[in-house]
């Protein structure tokens, strides 16, 4: 179900959020393709060790994307603190992320 009908029937509706219908999750391996995108890694496999150094469009980057896939607005100051995927990934917030 695409994102737009899925926050309408949440907000509509008013259902609560729970773990069994977050409207944001994601699985583990789709995000690393997808941040692997977003911040234009070079690395071939992305995952949670991947270590992460942030460019000012990249940090630009990364709250776009956090934004629209999660509707988590980061800060910057917060993103100082990330050196890798994992640490990005708390960030957002495990529970948004699925094996």
């Amino acid at each position: 179900m695409n994102y737009i009908l899925r926050y309408l029937i949440i907000n509509r509706l008013h259902l609560p959020l729970n773990s069994t219908n977050n409207l944001f999750d994601m699985k583990r391996i789709d995000f690393y393709n997808e941040i692997k995108q977003a911040l234009e890694l070079d690395d071939k496999n992305v995952n949670e060790k991947t270590p992460i150094h942030l460019s000012s469009l990249q940090i630009l980057s990364l709250i776009a994307f956090t934004d629209e896939k999660f509707e988590k607005q980061i800060k910057i100051v917060d993103l100082a603190e990330v050196k890798n995927i994992s640490d990005l990934m708390t960030l957002i917030g495990l529970k948004n992320f699925t094996d």
